[in-house]
């Protein structure tokens, strides 16, 4: 099959890393990627570091290949030490493989791919899904060193293109949001639950703490709302703590991981997003999408305020203190008519986050990258 690009006719062959295929924002977006250009002719590769997650459904067009390097029980410098077998690995497929472009997601393939691919002479893209300003010394250092050597880079907000030109060398760069797919989105519910959901990792970073103690103020004035937190990690029994000593049992529920949880719960009243930084927030834009009026911190990636216009079609949050968000919450829901407009507007974010529309923009920019080099 021929595809017709921005220069010319040609058939490309594109190659996807990621450290594994696990339930992540960065790996939702790779799939999709993935999945649409191999519909698209493209002969697609999907790499994955790890061993054999496989979290997200590649279509059967796709090339899947796990390196096979097992760091499930390794953290810190021992994860690192890891490196000369993710190299050797990935160097060794990429020659056999030879692509025309590479697309890297995340610090430790973006490392490993800049490294092979300049040895191979091959273009290869690298994307920064996280706040790069919340990283520690050491990491900036080797960002600093390596993302330099990139043929292009995808950030998702200005802000962070910004600190990626300025403090990492950076040069060719766009902004490209993520994706939101037709079976993220459910039925629009006009009559909600008295439910208030998040969804996100159990880590420090998406601050469900602060949430859980805000939602204890909210008990005070709506005592018949629920709170439901969707995710796993490695806090779970520190917020299960933190839900027994608030007295919260009963009114707080963490049910885990779970397949399309935004739009099977769509019928929630509201939607929190609590996090102390965010790249792009892809639960918010499925909660928008799905009708769920949402309320997040303004991060400092400037992610979240390129989606929400304050008290338009959505609610930002700038305060760090749980009473805070929890009068947010309760001004909120004290006028369920003009929450639930707030709910309908947040849909048209769909028109700029639309998978067609994101996809293209990254196949354009594959092309010019491919081009260039």
């Amino acid at each position: 099959m021929k595809i017709t690009y921005c220069k010319g006719d040609v058939i490309v062959k594109v190659a996807f890393l990621t450290p594994s295929n696990v339930a992540g924002g960065a790996e939702r977006v790779l799939t999709i990627l993935s999945n649409r250009s191999s519909e698209d002719g493209i002969e697609t590769y999907f790499i994955s570091f790890d061993e054999n997650s496989d979290y997200y459904s590649l279509n059967k067009k796709v090339n899947f290949i796990h390196l096979g390097v097992d760091s499930s029980n390794k953290s810190g410098l021992s994860k690192y030490l890891l490196f000369p077998k993710y190299y050797i690995r990935l160097r060794r497929y990429l020659k056999q493989i030879r692509p025309d472009v590479v697309v890297s997601f995340l610090f430790l393939t973006n490392i490993v791919g800049t490294i092979c691919c300049n040895e191979l002479s091959i273009p290869i893209i690298l994307s920064e899904r996280n706040d790069p300003l919340f990283y520690g010394k050491k990491q900036k250092n080797i960002m600093k060193l390596i993302y330099k050597k990139s043929d292009g880079f995808v950030c998702q907000s200005k802000n962070v293109l910004k600190t990626m030109m300025l403090e990492y060398g950076v040069k060719d760069s766009v902004v490209i949001p993520n994706p939101i797919t037709t079976k993220q989105i459910g039925v629009f519910k006009n009559i909600k639950s008295k439910r208030i959901i998040s969804v996100g990792r159990l880590i420090e970073q998406k601050n469900h703490k602060l949430l859980i103690e805000a939602f204890k103020k909210v008990q005070e004035s709506y005592p018949e709302y629920e709170l439901y937190i969707f995710g796993e990690g490695e806090l779970r029994q520190e917020l299960e703590q933190c839900i027994t000593r608030l007295e919260l049992s009963g009114k707080v529920f963490m049910p885990g991981l779970e397949n399309e949880v935004i739009k099977k719960n769509n019928d929630a009243q509201l939607f929190v997003l609590p996090s102390k930084y965010e790249g792009f927030p892809n639960v918010l834009i499925e909660a928008m999408c799905n009708g769920i009026p949402s309320i997040a911190t303004d991060v400092p990636s400037g992610t979240v305020r390129d989606l929400i216009v304050d008290g338009e079609n959505g609610y930002l949050f700038h305060g760090k203190n749980p009473n805070e968000l929890g009068e947010l919450i309760i001004n909120a829901l004290g006028n369920i008519e003009e929450l639930n407009d707030i709910g309908k507007n947040g849909m048209d974010i769909i028109d700029v986050c639309s998978e067609d529309l994101v996809y293209k923009k990254w196949l354009k920019y594959i092309q010019t990258i491919k081009s260039n080099k």
